[in-house]
């Protein structure tokens, strides 16, 4: 059989043997090695994708706007595109095979773990299933072996993370900026017109945010040196969302610090938190988007028609 199944790389990390370049020799007459290649180790491979898990899995498309993938001892990536890529929805999501071997399977799956939390994705308007990876590669029925392929059908791994306090300030945080950035570009105008009638308050701001379906209300005042004071309707938080380049940064609450990747729009943040995505929606009056592309094909209400929790708004063919 010529063709090499997307695993070759495992047998590749286990032997130290190039298949592809044994396929070439072939094709040029040459004889193959007169003993086997010995394995030794072992070896674990995960595909990291554009796709939705607690969608069932469907596509997420979009631009590769970051893509830092990782390295060290043991670790193999490949990858077929590069940061300002575009993910189509027409073909194949993967981004790319993280793989990872070592002396024992516990060894190997601890280092995968760690490549796929070094992992660094954003797709614009789009999502990755890396949280989904972490969380089967760390489940204890998973570590302890013997799982079979119907193992994942009787989990809820591919369910959307639990809901958690750091995602809603993150995107309460990262929406009072975007609002700030306009307001800055609105007075810097008007300055240039002439002398601006007012100056922005330094008021902070009310943040309405739905999450999980549920809708909050925040209320967010910048204090300086990338700190913050959040209000919520139970708590009062002094958080730091320090900057650590395009999309990322770094989230300090009281001693609890968490990696954080940031990406969205007027619309919808998204929040990697510690390598778990959450989806948290800005509050833009009952707004209706596609959680992929798709064609509308029917509209079942009419304007000025009361619709309740539960009404069927439409349908979407994807």
């Amino acid at each position: 059989n010529p063709r090499l199944q997307v695993e070759h790389g495992v047998t590749e990390l286990l032997t130290d043997f190039d298949l592809v370049k044994a396929q070439v020799r072939i094709a040029r007459g040459e004889r193959l090695p007169a003993e086997a290649p010995e394995e030794r180790g072992c070896a674990i491979e995960v595909r990291l994708c554009a796709e939705d898990p607690a969608s069932s899995f469907a596509p997420s498309p979009g631009r590769i706007a970051l893509l830092d993938l990782p390295a060290g001892p043991g670790i193999r990536v490949d990858a077929g595109i590069a940061s300002g890529g575009t993910i189509p929805s027409e073909f194949d999501s993967m981004i790319a095979k993280i793989r990872a071997r070592g002396a024992t399977r516990e060894e190997a799956r601890a280092r995968l773990v760690r490549a796929v939390s070094d992992a660094r994705v954003v797709v614009e308007g789009g999502m990755t299933n890396k949280g989904f990876l972490l969380d089967v590669l760390e489940h204890p029925e998973f570590r302890s072996g013997g799982v079979t392929t119907s193992w994942l059908d009787g989990t809820s791994l591919a369910a959307a993370p639990a809901p958690t306090i750091e995602a809603l300030i993150v995107a309460a945080i990262e929406t009072y900026q975007l609002e700030r950035v306009k307001v800055r570009a609105n007075f810097f105008a008007a300055a240039a017109r002439g002398r601006p009638r007012e100056i922005p308050p330094s008021s902070g701001a009310e943040i309405d945010l739905v999450y999980a379906g549920q809708p909050y209300r925040l209320r967010v005042f910048a204090i300086g040196g990338w700190t913050y004071r959040v209000h919520s309707e139970k708590s009062v938080a002094q958080v730091s969302l320090l900057e650590r380049g395009p999309y990322s940064s770094l989230l300090t609450i009281g001693d609890l610090r968490s990696q954080v990747l940031v990406s969205g729009s007027d619309v919808e943040m998204r929040v990697e938190i510690n390598g778990r995505l959450h989806r948290v929606l800005c509050d833009v009056g009952g707004k209706v988007r596609a959680p992929s592309p798709a064609l509308l094909i029917e509209v079942a209400v009419k304007p000025g028609e009361r619709v309740e929790v539960g009404t069927r708004l439409g349908i979407f063919e994807a």
